[in-house]
Parts: C-alpha cells; sequence; structure tokens
C-alpha cells in the first residue's frame, strides 16, 4: 500500500484477516493499517517507488536502467506468469474471458519532444506453469496474432517474444 494514511474500520479489518491467513502485506511510508509488523508485514520508509518516479521525472533515459531494488526485492515471488523485460517496458497483468494476458507498452529511447518513435525492446522473457498451457499467443500492436512455443525447463515453460515495438499483447492459449 502506497503512502495511505487514512482507512476506515473495515479496511483494517479486511487487511488484518489477510496477514490472519498469511498474505504478504507491504506499506511505503506510512501503516495506518493497525497490522502490527512481522516476517509477512513491512514497512518501506522512505518509499522506494516514490523515489524513483521523481528520478524518472528528471531523467528516464538513466534512472529507468535503476529500478528501485529494495522494493523488487521485497516484491519478488514465483507466480504462474512471471516477465523478463527492459526497465522501458511496462506491463499490465490482467483477465480477459478467463485466460490471462500481458499488456505490454514500450517507451524505450523516447525523449519528450525529440524522439517519438520507441526503440525495439527485445530479449522480453514470459515463464509460466505448464499446466496453464502450451502456447503463447503474441499480438504485436497494428500487427497479427503468432503462436508460440515454449521451452520447457521443470514444471514451467520459457517464451522469448519477438522484439516490441510500441506495444503488444500476450495472453496464454489453453491446452485443448
Amino acid at each position: 500500500m502506497p503512502s495511505v494514511s487514512v482507512l476506515s474500520e473495515s479496511e483494517k479489518q479486511s487487511l488484518q484477516a489477510l496477514q490472519a491467513n498469511g498474505t504478504r502485506l507491504i506499506f511505503t511510508e506510512i501503516n495506518a493499517s493497525g497490522v502490527p509488523g512481522s516476517t509477512n508485514t513491512l514497512l518501506l520508509d522512505p518509499d522506494p517507488g516514490k523515489a524513483y518516479f521523481a528520478a524518472l521525472k528528471k531523467d528516464f533515459s538513466t534512472s529507468s536502467r535503476r529500478p528501485p531494488a529494495e522494493l523488487l526485492d521485497v516484491l519478488r515471488g514465483k507466480t504462474e506468469i512471471e516477465l523478463y523485460a527492459p526497465p522501458t517496458v511496462a506491463a499490465h497483468f490482467g483477465i480477459v474471458q478467463g485466460n490471462p494476458h500481458i499488456f505490454l507498452a514500450n517507451f524505450g529511447g523516447l525523449v519528450p519532444h525529440r524522439v517519438a518513435v520507441p526503440t525495439p525492446a527485445s530479449e522480453i522473457r514470459v515463464r509460466i506453469r505448464a499446466d496453464l498451457g502450451n502456447n503463447l499467443v503474441y499480438l504485436p500492436f497494428l500487427g497479427e496474432e503468432r503462436v508460440l512455443h515454449g521451452t520447457k525447463h521443470g514444471d514451467r515453460l520459457e517464451f522469448t517474444l519477438p522484439a516490441v515495438e510500441r506495444g503488444a499483447a500476450v495472453w496464454v492459449q489453453r491446452q485443448r
């Protein structure tokens, strides 16, 4: 929770219930939840995300190569879908008609009022649990769908995406 200073009693109770069920809670700058600190409840002060965004506003190109390691370290975990991409690629994970999707936007090389075409982002990898599906569908911005086949690594499949120019959508093709 980023710098949330006011919570209702029902919100506090919900957070306490989440903690009691083993959910990891991460607060930045302020913990107004009343949930005591523990191994599953962390307070990061000062807020590393806020400092990172301030640095990005000053110099995106340089700052984007130095993401907030402290914040990323506490957020890491093994999930159903993992994305490995340059820091200049923004990603949004979502569910569309019950199917996991990743929406990508590439901001690499953009310079306000000077460079309006991004530098293609390459070496983007997606890892999924093998039981989710056997292929990914890749749809580049204003392009055609392509089915990608992964390489098996234990209980996971890894896919390397084609270079992302402006943006793309990727989703798991369910096993049939």
